[in-house]
Protein backbone atom coordinates (compact mmCIF):
# COMPACT_ATOMS: atom_id res chain seq x y z
CA UNK A 1 0.00 0.00 0.00
CA UNK A 2 1.06 3.63 -0.84
CA UNK A 3 2.52 5.44 2.08
CA UNK A 4 1.59 8.67 0.44
CA UNK A 5 -1.49 10.08 1.81
CA UNK A 6 -4.60 9.34 -1.05
CA UNK A 7 -2.09 7.30 -3.29
CA UNK A 8 -2.91 5.53 -6.14
CA UNK A 9 -3.92 2.40 -4.43
CA UNK A 10 -4.99 3.77 -0.62
CA UNK A 11 -8.21 1.99 0.26
CA UNK A 12 -10.18 4.05 3.20
CA UNK A 13 -12.21 3.35 5.75
CA UNK A 14 -16.09 4.35 6.07
CA UNK A 15 -15.96 6.81 8.01
CA UNK A 16 -12.69 7.99 6.13
CA UNK A 17 -14.80 8.44 2.96
CA UNK A 18 -17.57 10.28 5.18
CA UNK A 19 -14.77 12.62 5.99
CA UNK A 20 -13.75 13.27 2.07
CA UNK A 21 -16.98 13.66 1.11
CA UNK A 22 -18.45 15.87 4.05
CA UNK A 23 -21.56 13.16 4.13
CA UNK A 24 -22.70 10.72 6.33
CA UNK A 25 -21.86 6.92 6.78
CA UNK A 26 -24.74 5.82 5.70
CA UNK A 27 -24.54 8.23 2.44
CA UNK A 28 -21.46 6.81 1.69
CA UNK A 29 -22.61 3.47 1.79
CA UNK A 30 -25.84 4.18 -0.44
CA UNK A 31 -23.15 5.76 -3.20
CA UNK A 32 -21.47 2.42 -3.34
CA UNK A 33 -24.11 0.35 -3.71
CA UNK A 34 -26.24 2.28 -5.94
CA UNK A 35 -22.19 1.82 -7.70
CA UNK A 36 -21.23 5.34 -7.76
CA UNK A 37 -18.52 5.09 -5.92
CA UNK A 38 -15.85 1.92 -5.91
CA UNK A 39 -15.87 -0.25 -2.88
CA UNK A 40 -14.42 -3.52 -1.44
CA UNK A 41 -15.73 -5.80 1.19
CA UNK A 42 -13.23 -7.46 3.45
CA UNK A 43 -14.01 -10.68 5.20
CA UNK A 44 -15.38 -9.34 8.54
CA UNK A 45 -17.98 -7.33 5.90
CA UNK A 46 -16.54 -3.66 6.51
CA UNK A 47 -16.10 -1.78 2.71
CA UNK A 48 -13.35 0.07 1.60
CA UNK A 49 -13.30 2.81 -0.72
CA UNK A 50 -10.08 4.25 -3.15
CA UNK A 51 -9.81 7.75 -1.58
CA UNK A 52 -8.44 9.50 -4.82
CA UNK A 53 -11.68 8.41 -6.36
CA UNK A 54 -13.62 9.91 -3.61
CA UNK A 55 -11.98 13.33 -4.20
CA UNK A 56 -12.73 13.31 -7.55
CA UNK A 57 -16.30 12.28 -6.80
CA UNK A 58 -17.15 14.71 -4.18
CA UNK A 59 -15.78 18.05 -6.12
CA UNK A 60 -17.86 16.86 -9.43
CA UNK A 61 -21.02 15.28 -7.69
CA UNK A 62 -21.46 16.89 -4.46
CA UNK A 63 -22.25 20.46 -4.52
CA UNK A 64 -20.62 23.33 -2.05
CA UNK A 65 -24.07 23.91 -0.15
CA UNK A 66 -24.42 20.30 0.31
CA UNK A 67 -21.39 20.15 2.01
CA UNK A 68 -21.83 22.68 4.17
CA UNK A 69 -25.36 21.23 5.26
CA UNK A 70 -23.69 17.72 6.26
CA UNK A 71 -21.15 20.26 8.73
Amino acid sequence: MDTEPFGPRQLVTQAEAAGILQVDQATVTRLAEAGNIWSVRLMGGERRYRGPELRTFGVVAIPQQRRSACS
